[in-house]
């Protein structure tokens, strides 16, 4: 242990000296895992806050800030995109500033995760494809609130005052609130290499061709889905832990593609359930498809999770 210990502070003493500082609240990295003691301070002078080993697990850390660990404990942070262990004393280890590629995946992820407005709300109904979403042809999905009520049919058609019709189905299970179709993801992928991008209008409907509900959305490009391709190839190379989906749902997110970033949070969510900062991102994240059940569902636990790790962490011991 003390000859990781003593590389882990080699590393971050060069890291920090080898790059200008600069006072900026810029996103400089999340903690991935807390042990024992540790402790988080905004900056030199504020009041130390200790931190919890669940709540604030995918906690957001910004340049500047200082944690620390007492002897016997473990931090664990992942900075930029290098994963890093605090060395535990009584010494603040200040999160520093690096003039990074505004374009690194890992640089954008992180700002994407410290973006915590959800944006235009989507269609009360449909969350997929949210409202003014894009979506990837091959891949596209129909999901809606149940409480909808019996839907009978789907019509996709451009945003036009005579509007081309491209895809027309009848709906055999309307209570499911899920579609999934070759024939609807064959049609966009030719409307695409015909027409182009859209906007178009999906419409579900009752049995009586009555309008339930319905969403404007947007194909991407041949070209931006090539690009996502190879940016999802990127990540998938990250170990399957929090970070990993982080970075996936970004590369969605940048994309406009809102329903998928939306798992893709969930799906980190998976790995720090208790986490603070990250359930008030996948909160945002739904918030924008639309998805208010789901939402609301989240938004309930905040309470209980501070409520519940107030108590227990009164008796929290870990030893190494």
């Amino acid at each position: 242990m003390k000859t990781t210990a003593w590389t882990c502070w080699v590393f971050a003493a060069a890291f920090i000296l080898t790059v200008p500082f600069v006072a900026v609240a810029q996103e400089a990295g999340i903690i991935e895992d807390v042990r024992g003691n540790a402790y988080w301070k905004r900056d030199a002078r504020s009041t130390r806050v200790k931190l919890h080993p669940r709540r604030d697990k995918g906690r957001l850390l910004r340049a500047d800030e200082r944690v620390r660990c007492d002897p016997q404990s473990e931090l664990r942070l992942r900075l930029y995109e290098r994963a890093l262990s605090v060395p535990c004393g009584p010494t603040w280890f200040p999160i520093p500033y690096v003039q990074a590629d505004k374009n690194h995946p890992a640089r954008l992820a992180l700002v994407e995760y410290g973006h915590r407005g959800g944006g235009d709300r989507g269609d009360p109904s449909i969350y997929s494809p949210a409202n003014r979403a894009s979506v990837n042809p091959a891949t596209f999905e129909i999901r809606w609130i149940t409480n909808l009520g019996p839907v009978k049919s789907l019509l996709i058609k451009e945003v036009s005052p005579n509007g081309r019709e491209v895809f027309h189905q009848y709906v055999v299970d309307g209570m499911s609130g899920y579609i999934s179709s070759e024939g609807v993801r064959r049609a966009l992928v030719k409307y695409r290499e015909e027409r182009g991008h859209g906007p178009l209008l999906l419409i579900l409907s009752d049995s009586r061709r009555r309008d339930l509900a319905g969403v404007r959305f947007f194909l991407i490009s041949e070209k931006a889905e090539r690009d996502l391709d190879r940016e999802l190839k990127w990540w998938k190379n990250e170990p399957e832990d929090m970070w990993r989906h982080l970075g996936i749902a970004h590369a969605f997110t940048v994309r406009q593609m809102f329903t998928e970033a939306a798992e893709e949070y969930e799906a980190a969510l998976k790995y720090a359930p208790d986490s603070i900062d990250l359930l008030r991102r996948t909160i945002a994240a739904h918030q924008r498809t639309g998805n208010t059940p789901r939402e609301k569902e989240l938004y309930a636990r905040l309470p209980k999770i501070r409520k519940r790790l107030s108590h227990a962490g009164r008796g929290i011991r870990w030893r190494r």
